[in-house]
């Protein structure tokens, strides 16, 4: 008498759809994730790095010999960072001081949500099988985080100009490195998001003719 052998399943050994996303952060920031929403983000994005940030940018190179903002360098050392200090001048430091308390505390939080949103918008339609790809729309928050204890470190330095602080110069130019990472991380998950969903649209089958 032949045994019982259970049956097959249909599915093979195809790989089993993931549980959904039970991601209460996610679930907010997906709800935010429209085309409007995005294209304001970018506009206000486009704002300060054509119009607000450049003009900055100029402001403080313009009285300290062309030395820049630490913010946009990919890391320093501390003496690197006190050399800056001392070529701003007093105006400089200033300056530099009200960017970071103004402009500088506003932009990370445009930049993170733009990214995350952008690759929540075009991942959420197209993650039915994998839906913890989402999870990749938190990196930009990493650099958010890092961009404000940054700019924190760049704060402290200022207001206690010209005593040296080596360690909270050492690590605020770390905090710079990892900021910049975190960025890049994000804007390849950007390219990933979006080439996700042109691929989508390219297996669609063609709409049926009548």
């Amino acid at each position: 008498m032949t045994p019982n052998l259970p049956e097959r399943s249909p599915m093979g050994n195809r790989p089993q759809p993931e549980p959904p996303l039970n991601d209460g952060v996610i679930s907010r920031l997906s709800r935010l994730a429209t085309r409007r929403t995005v294209l304001i983000l970018l506009a206000l994005d486009l704002l300060l790095n054509i119009v607000v940030l450049p003009v900055a940018e100029a402001r403080i190179k313009s009285g300290s010999g062309g030395v820049g903002p630490l913010d946009l360098l990919p890391g320093y050392s501390a003496a690197q960072a006190y050399s800056a200090m001392t070529a701003y001048h007093e105006d400089g430091r200033a300056f530099y001081l009200l960017i970071e308390l103004t402009v500088d505390l506003v932009y990370p939080v445009i930049y993170s949500l733009f990214f995350s949103l952008t690759i929540l918008y075009f991942l959420k339609r197209n993650t039915a099988q994998r839906p913890s790809l989402l999870r990749l729309a938190l990196l930009p928050f990493g650099a958010l985080l890092c961009d404000w204890a940054e700019n924190a470190g760049i704060v402290t330095m200022l207001l206690t100009y010209p005593a040296q602080q080596p360690v909270v110069g050492l690590l605020t130019g770390l905090l710079t490195t990892l900021k910049w990472i975190f960025a890049a991380l994000s804007l390849l998950a950007v390219v990933f998001a979006l080439g996700s969903a042109v691929v989508a649209r390219l297996r669609q089958p063609p709409p049926a003719q009548s």
